[in-house]
């Protein structure tokens, strides 16, 4: 637990102020340019909301990616230390563990900032369309997807970039080509699975909408000012919540007994 701790205060270390003015360039940025440029098209407060609405959809994309983006570059700055890094007596499921809850708690961030920049401009905007219920109801389980994604997406990043290692004694700067191919192949290699026949009987069913799960006075449907489709697939989500496990313990282990040596 103390090499835990201390790995993780390292990493907060180097990354808070990164965090700090990441945070604050992002909440200046969903309050400024919406400010700024809803009234010079249009002299509506309902469309300045709407366009933070939109540039902060578009944060939560970039923040899906973000964990696999932190985790490439804390690997690879500590790849760059061998002696201290690989040698640690830590394990390697800490070693990589500690790296990747830094990376899942900064994506989780991404996440979170512009959602409540979006609450507070909820709450200063008069005579919206939608109420507080609806956009509580429909941006939690937004985030709560999006941040299921990120995960799954930092799991594969960690696989590639070991497999990415372990080609790199041999192809040396051409290691970074060959695991780009992989991933392009791994994708459609992913998409044909779930096309099959086989995948569409047995694993893509149990459907259930997360709609049920809402309050019973909330009144939602599709033609609510915000609606998705929340129904999802317990197959489907199980599928890739193995997978995810699979990915990431397939790499732990080859990073401790190919390229950790």
């Amino acid at each position: 637990m103390k090499q835990w701790n201390g790995l993780m205060a390292k990493e907060w270390m180097l990354w808070k102020w990164q965090i700090v003015i990441a945070i604050g360039i992002t909440v200046i940025g969903l309050f400024a340019i919406p400010s700024i440029m809803g009234p010079l098209t249009k002299d509506d407060p309902k469309f300045v909301f709407e366009m933070t609405m939109v540039f902060g959809f578009m944060v939560i994309l970039t923040g899906a990616i973000i964990p696999a983006i932190t985790f490439a570059t804390m690997f690879n700055r500590d790849m760059k230390q061998p002696d201290i890094w690989l040698h640690s007596t830590a394990s390697a499921y800490v070693l990589i563990g500690v790296k990747c809850v830094v990376a899942a708690c900064i994506g989780a961030i991404a996440l979170v900032v512009p959602a409540l920049v979006l609450a507070i401009r909820f709450a200063i905007t008069d005579n919206l369309d939608v109420t507080f219920d609806e956009l509580a109801f429909f941006g939690s389980w937004f985030i709560v997807l999006f941040f299921a994604t990120s995960l799954m997406l930092l799991a594969t990043a960690v696989f590639f970039i070991v497999i990415d290692r372990l080609l790199k004694p041999y192809l040396k700067g051409f290691s970074i080509v060959a695991t780009g191919i992989l991933v392009v192949l791994a994708v459609r290699l992913f998409g044909e699975i779930k096309s099959t026949a086989f995948y569409e009987r047995f694993i893509h069913n149990g459907n259930f909408d997360l709609l049920e799960l809402k309050n019973s006075k909330l009144e939602i449907n599709e033609n609510s000012y915000i609606y998705m489709d929340l129904t999802l697939s317990i197959g489907n989500t199980l599928f890739d919540l193995l997978l995810t496990v699979l990915l990431f313990v397939v790499a732990v282990t080859l990073f401790e007994k190919k390229v950790r040596v």
